[in-house]
């Protein structure tokens, strides 16, 4: 899906994308994750490591 569809709001296969109403950044896990399960979000010197269970959840952890 391209930066295109969305901010106009449309839907794909993986699911609906509706744009925030406050101009914050819309991301597809999938974008995010790709093939893999785990990513890690660095916030200052404070390392996080977001998951994506079997389930289909979020799971952020310190």
């Amino acid at each position: 899906m391209n930066a295109d569809r969305r901010q106009s709001g449309e839907s794909d296969a993986e699911g609906s994308c509706s744009p925030s109403g406050e101009g914050r950044p819309v991301f597809l896990a999938k974008e995010l994750f790709g093939e893999r399960k785990e990513l890690e979000i660095h916030l200052g010197t404070t390392v996080y490591r977001l998951r994506l269970t079997k389930a289909g959840k979020l799971i952020l952890t310190k």
